[in-house]
This record gives C-alpha cells, sequence and structure tokens, in this order.
C-alpha cells in the first residue's frame, strides 16, 4: 500500500502518519479508508476495490481471486469553496496521482504482477483527447511494462465529451451501463470512451466501521473496476496478452450499447477470452428468425424483422442509413447476402457494406464504402469509395471514387452477395463472384468498424434493405500473475464536483 496526500494552507493529509507520503510497514497499512461518517466521499475507494477483486460470504467482484495494491492519493479540503454544502469532503491533486502511479511503475518493476491501475477520479470537461495533461508521461510508462490505467469518464451526463484524465488517449477511458444494457443517465458519453461496464446500483463493500457490509453505489467510479478486473482475469489466463491486444478483445466481443448515436463495446469476459485464445474466429448473423434479429439489433443498432428477412426503411429525406458492428483486425474478411427493394423507377440508391466505418452523432460519415445499385436496365453498378465527412443527410462531403465495374446481372430486388476483403494495406472487393477491384489503401483503415448501409430519397418507407446474413472474419490479429492497483476514493452518483486547488501541479479531482 502507499499513500501520497498533500498537507497545504487548505487541505490536509490523510495519511496515517500524517505525513505526504507513506508506505506499507510494520505498523499496517498506509492507504487506510478514512471515516465516511465525517468526511464525504470516505469509503468510495473500498467499495471500488471489492468491485474489482473482492471476495466475502459469496459477494465477490470480478477477478475474486486478485491480490489488491491499494494507493490512498486523496486529502481533506474543508472550505465550502471547495466542497460546497458538503464540507468536508476529499479532493486529489494531479501531484498525488502521479505520486501514486509512479509508485505502481516501481512495483512492478520490482517483479510485482500488476495488471491494471483503476483511476474512479476526475474532472472537468474535455471533447477531445487532453494529451497535454502532465500525467500521460506516468501513463504511457506504465502502458509500456504491460499495465492498464483504467480510468472514469465521469458522471456529468455529457454527451460529447468526457473528465479529466480520461481524455488522455493512452488510458482505457469507461462510460456506465445499467441493468438493462442502457447508458446510465449519469455516464459521460464521447467517441473518446473505450469501454461500457456497469455502475448503476453496484453492491459492493462498505469501509470499516460500517454498520452494514455492503452498500450500493451508483458511477462511472463503479463501472471501471469492472473492466480493471477484467483486465486483470484476461492477463492472468494469457499472460503473453498486452494492454492493447487486451482492450481490443474487449471491444470486439463487447455488446453495443448506444447513447446519442455513439455505440460503443459494454465489456463481455468470457467472450474476450476466447477471442484472445483464437482471434480468427468468424461472427455470422443470419436473419430468418426473430431471434437473429435481436440479436443483430444489439449489436448495430434498431433494425426490423419483417417477414423473413432483417430490414431497414427509409424514413428521412436523402439519408444513409449506418449500422456497425466493431471488428478487432488488421485483416478481415466481410460477407454480406443483401436485397435492396426500391419502388423508385428514376432513381437507383445504392446499398452495401463498409469497412474501418465510423459515423458521427451528426451524420457524417467516414470508411471505405463497397456500393452497388441496379438501373432500370438491370445493369448493375458495383464501385468502392472512400468516405470522408460524407453528411448522411444532405449527401454532401468527401468521396473519392477508387474503383468501379459495371455489368449485365440480377435485377432490382433479388439477393447480392458481396465480398470485401482486406489484408493488411490490400483491398479485394467482389460481387456475386465478380471482382469490382484490387486496390490498395494505406494504414489509416487497420480497425474499427464493418457496416451494413443503406441511400434512401425522401420519406418513402417504399425503400428498404433486406439483410440474410452477415459474416465477419478476422484473419489475424496483432498484438504486441496479477494484480489490481486501485488509485480511488470518493463520490457517490451524481455530477462530479469541479472544485479547483491549484496549487502543486494544477486542479484537483473528485470521485467518480
Amino acid at each position: 500500500s502507499y499513500c501520497a496526500s498533500s498537507n497545504t494552507s487548505f487541505s490536509t493529509s490523510l495519511c496515517p502518519n500524517g505525513n505526504e507520503t507513506q508506505k506499507h510497514g510494520s505498523n499496517g497499512s498506509a492507504a487506510l479508508d478514512c471515516d465516511t461518517n465525517t468526511i464525504t466521499g470516505c469509503g468510495h475507494g473500498t467499495h471500488v476495490a471489492s468491485t474489482a477483486m473482492g471476495f466475502q460470504r459469496g459477494n465477490h467482484g470480478v477477478a475474486r481471486r486478485a491480490d489488491l495494491a491499494s494507493v490512498q492519493v486523496f486529502s481533506r479540503f474543508d472550505s465550502t469553496s471547495d466542497c460546497g454544502s458538503s464540507a468536508p469532503c476529499v479532493l486529489a491533486f494531479n501531484s498525488d496521482q502521479i505520486l501514486g502511479l509512479e509508485q505502481v511503475l516501481k512495483w512492478k518493476q520490482n517483479g510485482r504482477k500488476i495488471a491494471a491501475v483503476n483511476m474512479s477520479l476526475g474532472g472537468g470537461r474535455h471533447e477531445s483527447h487532453c494529451d497535454s495533461d502532465p500525467r500521460k508521461a506516468i501513463i504511457d510508462q506504465l502502458k509500456s511494462v504491460h499495465v492498464a490505467v483504467v480510468i472514469a469518464s465521469g458522471n456529468s451526463s455529457f454527451d460529447n465529451a468526457v473528465g479529466a484524465p480520461a481524455c488522455i488517449s493512452t488510458a482505457v477511458t469507461v462510460g456506465s451501463t445499467d441493468n438493462s444494457d442502457a447508458m446510465s443517465s449519469f455516464s459521460n458519453v464521447d467517441e473518446i470512451v473505450d469501454l461500457n461496464a456497469p455502475g448503476s446500483n453496484i453492491r459492493a463493500a462498505s469501509e470499516p466501521g460500517s454498520n452494514t457490509a455492503l452498500r450500493v453505489l451508483s458511477g462511472t467510479s463503479m463501472a471501471t473496476p469492472h473492466v480493471a478486473g477484467a483486465f486483470a482475469l484476461l492477463k492472468a489466463a494469457l499472460p503473453s496478452a498486452g494492454v492493447d491486444a487486451i482492450e481490443r478483445a474487449l471491444k470486439c466481443t463487447g455488446l453495443q450499447v448506444q447513447r446519442n448515436n455513439t455505440p460503443k463495446p459494454r465489456i463481455q469476459v468470457h467472450q474476450a477470452y476466447e477471442y484472445l485464445k483464437k482471434p480468427d474466429r468468424k461472427r455470422i448473423f443470419n436473419f430468418n428468425q426473430s431471434a437473429s434479429v435481436k440479436q443483430f439489433n444489439r449489436v448495430l443498432g434498431q433494425w426490423f424483422h419483417l417477414g423473413k428477412f432483417m430490414r431497414v426503411v427509409a424514413n428521412r429525406n436523402q439519408t444513409w442509413y449506418l449500422a456497425q458492428a466493431p471488428f478487432c483486425a488488421n485483416d478481415i474478411k466481410v460477407t454480406a447476402e443483401l436485397k435492396r427493394l426500391d419502388p423508385d423507377t428514376v432513381l437507383n440508391w445504392a446499398s452495401g457494406i463498409m469497412l474501418s466505418s465510423g459515423a458521427s452523432d451528426d451524420g457524417k460519415m467516414v470508411g471505405l464504402a463497397f456500393l452497388y445499385y441496379v438501373s432500370q436496365s438491370n445493369e448493375t453498378t458495383a464501385a468502392v469509395f472512400n468516405f470522408e465527412g460524407l453528411d448522411g443527410v444532405s449527401d454532401s462531403g468527401a468521396v473519392t471514387n477508387l474503383c468501379s465495374f459495371r455489368f449485365n446481372g440480377k435485377n432490382l430486388g433479388q439477393k447480392r452477395k458481396l465480398v470485401a476483403i482486406k489484408r493488411e494495406n490490400n483491398l479485394i472487393f467482389r460481387i456475386d463472384g465478380r471482382e469490382v477491384c484490387n486496390v490498395s489503401t494505406d494504414a489509416r483503415f487497420t480497425d474499427g468498424h464493418v457496416a451494413v448501409l443503406m441511400a434512401a430519397p425522401q420519406n418513402d418507407t417504399g425503400h428498404k434493405l433486406d439483410v440474410h446474413s452477415l459474416q465477419l472474419q478476422t484473419f489475424k490479429q496483432s498484438s504486441t500473475v496479477t494484480a489490481v492497483s486501485s488509485a480511488s476514493q470518493p463520490a457517490i452518483s451524481g455530477s462530479s464536483q469541479s472544485a479547483v486547488a491549484t496549487s502543486l501541479t494544477g486542479a484537483a479531482s473528485v470521485s467518480n
């Protein structure tokens, strides 16, 4: 255990020895929890740690056989200008967080088997990565020795931002879901978020001295130790797996949950384990029964089961409808069987699949699109485009035609088979067994999502796309025991406090 806690003109150290730093010694733990009856935020670290790895009377955390390295980085603040009506409270200086992370690095360098650091803390609002943050350097150092730094996104209900240090690009940023696999209302949501995990109404250990063994809390603080524990489990099972490989497996196999058109994976640990063991597995979605469509909906968003097939129907003016599934490899084969139903006798609208796709909340799309349409004379045109900011509503933006191919093919309304293969920077596209093109692209298209999409004019529900099946197969995976180190303490669900304590290295952080 270790404590880094500051004595200043407005804060008091919570290290048991009263000093600003303390290591575990013969006098006991250096990271004792503070008194929840007298200081707001105490008990938070105990709850978080037990979620990651606790075990007592049948109640257990994610990695219940893991050890715990406890790191206490919070200080006591007594002023209402810092704590509001919650005074006295606990907040954490960036400098103390850095000291705590540096101690974890020393443990790792001395042979301790640290898998992950849990940081259920943060504050502020960041709509993009904040890699000038002074904490990034030590986070990068930990990642270089295969220790994941897992950080709560924050509880301010932002739809396009996260707190700091969750905004650091090399951290694993975590949002919260509820028991219905919906995003928790308090959770921050943004493209910066890497993973989701349960954070609503989590029952875990109470602090020492409480009259109850367990208590229920909600927050991204509660979601984050689920992910830290998952790293511990997967690292113990597969010691050679690096941080990026484990994160990628959790992303690839997670259940897609979204708010504000930002889908992110809720972790499924066993599926991630199976993926890490066999990364070249195949995922197949078939749509001949309602259950299959429901599974597809959970991955790709809301589609409809009408008759035999899954279907998306046009209901907006000049819109490309995009549904995405994650893949987690540089090399992938995508096979889709589609049938486009289009009542328009003048306009012929494109359908198809995308590689390395993405769609922002304002409808702009990026990726490699493999599309086809059928003319009135039954001529099929298939083409591959590079979308860079294509606006799905106005149908405007940067589009580059990489190649195209025309042939007399099947009538509109007949099933078509599209195959896209990506091996490193080489791309092969086929429709109904005919090769459309074989091209090269650059390293930008290395991972991301696979999508099914349809363009449709006006508010005409006659425009439909039936998807018979979709197969995703990865060819290979790039990849470059076990304790959870917890640098967490306080706070309850709801908005993060934004108390400012600008001495030392910068603003203080509250818990998430």
